[in-house]
């Protein structure tokens, strides 16, 4: 595990799936033939080898899109501060205390989706 390779602790994430019942109008470009299962979570974190006290509270966003045809699973993610500690090294930039940028996350994702292209297929070789 990585946070132990840093000598972290281990996060704490909360997930919840959500299957898409049509997929293509999630990703018009990509057709109807995909399959997507979004998760959304929260995760607390620590910037780089701070201890729990300097924590971050982070909203998860991702997308598995299942390109069966490509043998080929595209993961989309989107992460933003829920809070940030007044210990944390994210503090000096992004200033301490509760953010609002996860308030609107799910919209952007959704149009981070909606506009998503994939422009040369054959990275994905013969498929």
């Amino acid at each position: 595990m990585l946070y132990t390779y840093h000598s972290c602790q281990p996060p704490v994430l909360t997930v919840s799936t959500h299957p898409l019942s049509h997929p293509g109008a999630a990703v018009p470009s990509l057709g109807s033939h995909i399959h997507i299962i979004q998760v959304s979570g929260q995760q607390q974190v620590s910037k780089g080898r701070q201890g729990p006290d300097a924590s971050n509270a982070v909203h998860v966003l991702l997308a598995i899109v299942r390109l069966a045809e490509h043998a080929t699973d595209l993961v989309v993610s989107l992460n933003t501060p829920m809070y940030i500690s007044p210990s944390s090294a994210a503090a000096e930039h992004a200033g301490a205390g509760a953010k609002g940028a996860h308030m609107v996350a799910h919209d952007l994702f959704g149009r981070i989706l909606q506009t998503l292209e994939i422009k040369d297929y054959g990275l994905f070789g013969s498929g």
